[in-house]
């Protein structure tokens, strides 16, 4: 009688079998197995096994499984893994992963991502990153870039930008910043400036402006200035001056902001002007202001614009510019009877009585109009026209008879 034979391990048989089984896939068995048993999760075995085979790191499997899958980009599984694990956020798998990678600086990504992203233009990330950060207003990035970098001088961001912006002219800024400033009044700036350039002189300029403008004709400026001035009366510019020019003498100019000064001769006979002079307030040379006296100039009375000019009259010196009746000169042989009086007399009887002078003063021992007449003590020599002292005369008169006897002496002898 025949004997039963073992079946060899991957095989089985039952009761009354005349033969053996290969154990199906995903089960295995020992030698003499009446039936195949299962494989455990995380193993796996083909046809006819004599043991489970342990899924290699990135692979899975279920029980029973004939082999392993790999896992899913975003996924790792170590060995003998029953299940794939979902990557966390700021790291990366390919299919068939065994682990998850960390992301760059400059990348990131979500939970169960098979790969990293690019941060955006104006955001930035370190490494393991599950998301980017948005670059702060004064700073900028490109995309995937691991830190934000200032912006220069004359430029600005605001908060997430991929480049920095140049200021407008009329504006500027420091390094690092989120805005451009307005130039101050008396300031420019052009495109892209680090700060705001200060007006020269004979320009300006208002808060913002792109460029210094020149001032007008009849305006002045100093540097830095925030508005041009008008000249004041008795002076004149022409455009782009940094101050006003005086009238010349002879000039005049009553308006405020002109450009040109007008010439005395056309008011009239006489008048003309001291430098800076806002009319023609004075007589020149020869002609004199019957209207005014100094001593009203001195008080700044307001007086007559343009004035009259008269002729000096004949016995008189008007060798100045700006004579008036008061201060005209009464030439030596002449007189006025007061300082405001422009008529002018000869001194006929004694001509040397009158000494002449701004006063129209006599001579010493004398008086009266004209100064025709001698004090007591005094008497009117015809010779020399003046009054002289009667003293003197006797004197003269001893003097002249010892001369006369030292004269006869000498003869006789």
């Amino acid at each position: 009688m025949a004997s039963c034979e073992a079946c060899d391990s991957g095989k089985f048989s039952n009761k009354g079998s005349s033969a053996c089984h290969k154990c199906d896939g995903g089960t295995w068995s020992n030698v003499s197995a009446e039936a195949c048993s299962d494989c455990e999760a995380g193993r796996w075995s083909a046809t006819g096994a004599g043991g489970c085979t342990i899924c290699d790191a990135g692979k899975s499997s279920e029980p029973r499984a004939s082999s392993c899958d790999s896992c899913a980009g975003g996924s790792y599984a170590p060995t003998g893994s029953r299940n794939c694990s979902s990557c966390a956020a700021g790291t990366f798998s390919s299919s068939g992963a065994s682990l998850c990678v960390s992301c760059d600086t400059g990348r990131y990504s979500e939970a169960a991502s098979s790969a990293c992203t690019k941060c955006d233009g104006g955001t930035w990330s370190n490494m393991s990153a599950s998301n980017c950060s948005a670059c702060p207003g004064g700073t900028f990035s490109s995309s995937g870039s691991a830190a934000c970098t200032r912006c220069d001088s004359g430029k600005f961001s605001e908060p997430a930008s991929s480049a920095c912006t140049k200021c407008d002219g009329g504006t500027w800024s420091d390094d690092a910043s989120s805005g451009c400033t307005d130039c101050v009044a008396g300031k420019s700036s052009g495109t892209g400036a680090s700060e705001c350039t200060i007006c020269y002189n004979g320009t300006f300029s208002s808060a913002g402006a792109s460029s210094c403008v020149a001032c007008a004709a009849g305006k002045s400026s100093s540097a830095g200035a925030p508005a041009c001035t008008k000249c004041a009366v008795g002076k004149v510019s022409s455009a782009g001056s940094k101050a006003c020019d005086d009238c010349n003498t002879g000039e005049y100019q009553p308006n405020r902001g002109e450009s040109s000064c007008l010439l005395c001769v056309r008011l009239g006979q006489g008048q003309t002007s001291s430098k800076g002079s806002s009319g023609c307030n004075i007589c020149r040379r020869g002609f004199y202001d019957a209207a005014s006296s100094n001593a009203t100039l001195e008080l700044n009375v307001t007086r007559r614009d343009p004035i009259v000019c008269n002729a000096c009259p004949d016995g008189t010196s008007c060798t100045e510019e700006g004579i008036t009746i008061d201060t005209m000169k009464i030439n030596e042989g002449y007189y006025r009877f007061n300082k405001l009086s422009d008529q002018i007399y000869p001194c006929l009887k004694a001509e040397h009585n009158c000494v002449g002078g701004v006063g129209s003063r006599c001579k010493t021992g004398s008086l009266g109009p004209t100064c025709a007449f001698c004090e007591p003590e005094y008497y009117l020599d015809a010779t020399d026209a003046a009054c002289v002292e009667c003293d003197q005369v006797k004197s003269n008169d001893s003097i002249n008879a010892l001369i006369v006897v030292l004269v006869l002496a000498g003869l006789a002898g």
